[in-house]
């Protein structure tokens, strides 16, 4: 009964002094760094990005009206003939030609509106970690340009 009891002892007495002694020897936490975000790095990047949109827009729309001018010219031409197997072919061919340019004209657009969208995404993950929560935006909200 003595050796349990002065074991009991023992170990009331390791375990009343083994956080006191735990305490003293662990270093108080440093705190973690504060993540920020660059705010003037977000303001650069979101003009280049609606820059590079903006430019993106007007070349569209520049090589878009230049399809139709062509299209609208070659259509005129063609129902001026009184061949009729000419003009047939050269309305088709002016169809053909519009359909052609206006193709490129949305894949040159679909391509500059995607690679300024990715080197937003680029620029945004470098102005810190914190910016894509305060702006989660993608591409998606351009899908009516």
């Amino acid at each position: 009964m003595k050796k349990m009891l002065l074991s009991l002892l023992a170990i009331a007495f390791l375990a009343g002094t083994a956080p006191v002694a735990w305490a003293e020897t662990t270093p108080t936490p440093t705190p973690k760094p504060k993540r920020e975000i660059n705010l003037a790095c977000m303001q650069a990047a979101v003009s280049k990005r609606d820059s590079a949109l903006i430019s993106t827009v007007d070349a569209y729309h520049t090589s878009a009206v230049a399809a139709l001018k062509a299209r609208h010219d070659s259509l005129k031409t063609a129902w001026g003939k009184t061949d009729k197997k000419t003009r047939r072919t050269d309305i088709a061919t002016a169809w053909k030609t519009y359909r052609v340019s206006s193709r490129a004209a949305r894949h040159a657009f679909r391509a500059s509106k995607k690679k300024a969208w990715e080197t937003f995404r680029t620029e945004r993950k470098a102005c810190g970690t914190l910016a894509t929560l305060d702006d989660a935006t993608n591409e998606a909200v351009d899908i009516d340009l």
